[in-house]
């Protein structure tokens, strides 16, 4: 099962950064990071409402949704953030040191929210091992921007 899942990040991983040119070059259509982060959400909603529909991994529910606590609602303003920042960021930047620069802010705040156990994650302080790795993903966005 690991190894599935690791298959399907590195895909993931390839979508992402798919995304991210393809985002950018319909911001140069569209004359706006904002209006082209909107068009790729509405695209993104529009290929999950049949595969929603159609049950593969459950239809859900949605009866339980004012339960939630303040922060489970601030995902989708993160997602989007996310798309704006890297279609601004690609076209001066170029794909790998865009990536590289989100890899690193992801790999920062998931330690910190490993480390804390913050948003209902399994608490996993960090080790020599994961300082090590966070490290060289650093050395790594200095030797990208290297010309």
């Amino acid at each position: 099962m690991t190894a599935l899942l690791i298959a399907l990040m590195l895909a993931a991983g390839a979508c992402s950064v798919t995304q991210i040119a393809v985002n950018a070059r319909l911001r140069e259509a569209v004359e706006s990071p904002i209006a082209a982060t909107l068009i790729s959400i509405m695209v993104s909603a529009l290929v999950l409402i049949p595969i929603l529909s159609a049950g593969l991994w459950g239809r859900g529910r949605f009866d339980n949704l004012q339960a939630l606590p303040w922060w489970a609602w601030i995902g989708g303003a993160c997602g989007a953030f996310f798309l704006v920042a890297n279609i601004v960021s690609i076209p001066r930047l170029g794909a790998a040191l865009t990536v590289a620069c989100a890899l690193v802010g992801q790999v920062i705040a998931a330690m910190l929210i490993d480390s804390f156990g913050l948003f209902g994650v399994p608490k996993t302080l960090p080790n020599p091992y994961r300082m090590c790795g966070a490290a060289m993903l650093v050395l790594g966005v200095v030797l990208l921007q290297r010309k």
